[in-house]
């Protein structure tokens, strides 16, 4: 059985803000695999490809479609296992800059 789950830019904001709501302890690691997490780095990744146009995730693989700032698309697969490491890399960095005191 498939199933495709399509989210429109306010369904992702509208998860966003429930995922938000949900974190009690701001210091505690979040979850990797979850699908906040999973849209959060492909998209963060893609947008410095070009504009993200679709997403989709079986088998611990993520498909891409993005299309360049030449206007070409481009579909690229990914290993999840790939994006946990790109999210770990984005976690530390916010981390970081959430540690350095303001002035």
């Amino acid at each position: 059985m498939n199933v495709e789950l399509l989210y429109s830019l306010k369904d992702i904001q509208g998860l966003d803000e429930q995922g938000k709501a949900k974190r009690r302890d701001p210091h505690a690691m979040p979850d990797p695999f979850s699908l906040s997490s999973i849209l959060r780095a492909t998209g963060d990744f893609v947008n410095r490809k070009g504009r993200f146009l679709l997403g989709s995730s079986r088998d611990h693989h993520v498909l891409v479609l993005y299309e360049t700032p030449e206007g070409l698309r481009k579909m690229e697969e990914y290993q999840q296992s790939w994006f946990y490491d790109f999210w770990v890399a984005m976690y530390l960095k916010r981390k970081e800059k959430a540690s350095v005191p303001t002035v």
